[in-house]
């Protein structure tokens, strides 16, 4: 208690007031101890997606160059093959095969490369003028080899064995109109190579 004429405390306890003894001043309420901040949390990774192509969907990794360039080649192989044989066929070089070559090098190059874009559009077209010039100078070859009633394929290994061979055959043979038909195969290898539209 404190005494009302001295301001002093006293305490009085069971046995009665005690002088001198201050009272004891209420405790202060102690702060809430506030939780140590405990290490950063990890962020979560968040994938980015894919580049879209117009708006479309992710592209994706495709082949590569090397991958694209091998696959593209192994289809204008091929394409020219196919002209050599229905050139030897029917004997007629059928000069809108150049078409379907640019078509089978392009589609060949679009799905390899799953991106399309100008730089495989630029690829499928030298690849389809790759393979036109070979089928036209294998279709050169089978017409040689009826004509003079020879193998096919020892005609084509004896033109191909030398290059100065493949030049002859390849002057003799050209004409003003295999010109129509290596553009139109380099179009159409550019325009299916290059096509952006997402592939199913």
């Amino acid at each position: 208690m404190k005494c009302p004429a001295c301001s002093g405390s006293f305490f009085i306890g069971p046995d009665g007031m005690t002088p001198g003894t201050s009272a004891p001043s209420p405790s202060s309420p102690s702060p809430t101890p506030q939780p140590s901040p405990g290490p950063e949390q990890a962020r979560p990774v968040v994938s980015t997606p894919a580049p879209a192509i117009d708006g479309g969907e992710p592209i994706g990794e495709g082949m590569g160059i090397p991958g694209v360039v091998i696959a593209g080649a192994v289809a204008a192989v091929i394409g020219a093959i196919i002209w050599a044989v229905i050139t030897r066929l029917t004997g007629y070089q059928i000069g809108f095969m150049a078409i379907g070559i640019g078509i089978l090098v392009g589609v060949t190059v679009r799905v390899a490369s799953d991106q399309g874009g100008m730089e495989m559009g630029l690829l499928g077209g030298v690849l389809s003028l790759f393979g036109v010039v070979l089928g036209n100078l294998m279709a050169a070859c089978a017409f040689i080899a009826k004509s003079n009633s020879l193998p096919f394929m020892q005609v084509l290994m004896d033109v191909f064995s030398d290059p100065t061979t493949v030049g002859r055959v390849m002057r003799g043979w050209f004409s003003i109109i295999d010109l129509l038909f290596y553009g139109i195969a380099i179009y159409t290898g550019f325009k299916v190579a290059s096509d952006t539209e997402p592939l199913e």
